[in-house]
Formats: structure tokens, sequence, C-alpha cells
């Protein structure tokens, strides 16, 4: 389960959070006349994208469905606390998340076997804003 906020993200099937790089580190390269090599001015590290498969599915209409996904949208830059990612019995934190929305991938669809009902695949993105804990 996901949750952020007090948001639970419908309890809906999920992949594991992922970062999708490292903290980006801020750099300043200096190249001066009669010196060898270079200079580094590093200051301190800040954010780093995050991001999940989530698959809301199971949904009886459009209109349901899109109703969660108009839920989705409206988080977009107001859940901006601790990211807790629970899988079984671990437990994964991720202090200063802020939700940046879902991504979809591909259009919703009406599964035909009528097991899943409509069904959107895509992806949950946050940035997380510096790796103090």
């Amino acid at each position: 389960m996901i949750q952020q906020d007090g948001f639970d993200f419908f309890g809906l099937p999920h992949g594991m959070v992922l970062p999708e790089g490292p903290f980006e580190v801020p750099l300043v390269v200096g190249r001066f006349f009669g010196v060898r090599g270079e200079s580094h001015i590093v200051g301190q590290p800040w954010g780093r994208p995050l991001s999940c498969r989530l698959t809301l599915t199971d949904y009886a209409s459009l209109d349901n469905l899109s109703a969660d996904l108009a839920t989705l949208a409206s988080l977009v830059g107001t859940l901006t606390g601790e990211l807790v990612e629970t899988i079984g019995t671990s437990t994964r934190r991720f202090p200063h998340a802020t939700f940046l929305g879902f991504a979809a991938d591909g259009e919703e669809f009406y599964d035909g076997t009528g097991v899943l009902g409509w069904t959107q695949f895509g992806r949950l993105q946050w940035m997380q804003r510096d790796r103090s804990q």
C-alpha cells in the first residue's frame, strides 16, 4: 500500500516506489588559465524523482474511473509530506516528497472478458525535495 498525507491512492495494485535517478548535486566547474585541472564548487544535494506503476482497475463505469483520475489530478502539489510504502511487513519511507501526478500509459479500456471492468495503466510520480530524514 502507498500512503501520503492520509491518502492511500485508492488501495489499488501498484509496483514498488523507485528513484528514477540519484539526488541532484549542484556543481559549478571553473577552469582557469595557467592552472592545471579544474575547480569544483559543490553544493548540498537536492531533489530526485520517484515513481511507481499504478493500475486503476475493476471500475464498473468509465465515469467512476474518470472520477478517480480527477481526484489524482486534484492532489497534484497538495500532497507534500512523507511518502510511505508498505509491502507485506516491510515499510519504506521517502520524506519530503511532492506528488506530481499520474501519467497514463495509453488510453483507458474496458476488459472484454468482463473480469477487470474499466482499467487504466500508468505511473504515479513524485519529487523528493531532499535526502534529509
